[in-house]
């Protein structure tokens, strides 16, 4: 099963003590070279004859004397024949950040992979191609729900369809969430709603058509700012459902649903988020908005409307902002 993984874990800096290179013969077919980025050695493993991750950081550097070779700044993973990550597999070596990138035989990631990684800040899988395994939902939000401290998360270019149910039910510590360039067309009933202190749900350049009842549910007791971006997806008028957010949340988010297909706000579903706590601001820059007797209880709202709908240009009027519109702009309206 082929597949293409570009992997990025970056550890806090802090943590980390000075390295040195072990000796060569204890990391072969490994090579230790200075890093580019940090002021600490780094580990290079490429090629095909790399096939075997526990043998060289389970067994062999941890037999080696001397803690400090258990410390570097980089890990390049790249062109290698493993055929998976399993627990366990980088032994007790620490690294400010591990690239995983163009291993062609790799197929499966334990979701405890990086479980032991307690000072993870940062983790990037880009660009999975042809890999059931790798590109299973599941499998990768299995794999977020066991990292252990606060980190930002990007899931880029996976291939991934939907964004399941319950999504991050186990871990509370992610602050930022990515998952762009994904067909992914569904967001699953609370997928976010155990993220404790999420500040960005990044959702931009996906294909999601649909926004089902409860799927953008946050936690109430987040403390932080929230941002939810939503931009260059397949949204229309038609694609938020009723419910589609906590009523009664206070969690006051910032929403981006810039460059979709939206010409209108129902006011059924629309009048009642936009006037409660829920939502801070909504920009809609790049929808073609028609401004006609769908979109007047905006206007009969201006005193709360105004500070929240950003970018409000009306297609059908030269793309005049609709707050420099007046009641009798719209016509008669029942």
């Amino acid at each position: 099963m082929n597949a293409y993984l570009h992997l990025l874990v970056t550890l806090s800096i802090a943590s980390l003590a000075t390295s040195e290179c072990p000796p060569a013969e204890t990391i072969a077919p490994c090579v230790c070279k200075n890093s580019t980025f940090y002021e600490m050695e780094s580990l290079v493993c490429d090629g095909p004859q790399v096939t075997d991750l526990k043998r060289i950081f389970g067994a062999n550097l941890n037999n080696t004397e001397g803690e400090d070779y258990a410390h570097f700044g980089e890990l390049n993973i790249t062109n290698t024949a493993i055929t998976s990550i399993e627990a366990g597999s980088f032994g007790n070596a620490i690294f400010h950040s591990i690239s995983i990138m163009n291993n062609q035989m790799l197929s499966t990631v334990d979701a405890h992979a990086f479980a032991n990684f307690a000072t993870l800040k940062i983790l990037d899988v880009l660009d999975v191609i042809n890999s059931t395994k790798l590109t299973s939902a599941a499998e990768l939000f299995a794999l977020v729900n066991y990292l252990q401290p606060k980190v930002e998360v990007s899931f880029i270019g996976l291939g991934i369809t939907e964004i399941p149910d319950n999504a991050f039910s186990e871990n509370h510590h992610l602050f930022i969430v990515s998952i762009n360039d994904n067909p992914i067309t569904r967001i699953g009933k609370s997928a976010f709603v155990q993220l404790k202190n999420v500040t960005t749900v990044d959702l931009m350049s996906n294909a999601i058509a649909d926004i089902e009842f409860e799927s953008l549910t946050f936690n109430e007791t987040n403390p932080q700012d929230l941002l939810v971006i939503l931009n260059s997806n397949n949204l229309t008028a038609s694609s938020f459902h009723v419910n589609f957010f906590d009523a009664d949340s206070d969690e006051n988010a910032d929403y981006e649903v810039n460059d979709n297909y939206i010409e209108t706000l129902k006011e059924s579903i629309f009048k009642p988020f936009i006037l409660s706590d829920t939502v801070k601001t909504i920009s809609l820059g790049g929808n073609d908005l028609i401004c006609d007797c769908g979109l007047k209880w905006i206007i009969d709202h201006r005193n709360v409307t105004e500070n929240k709908l950003l970018e409000t240009y009306c297609s059908d009027k030269n793309d005049t902002i609709i707050f420099n519109l007046e009641p009798e702009d719209f016509g008669t309206c029942s």
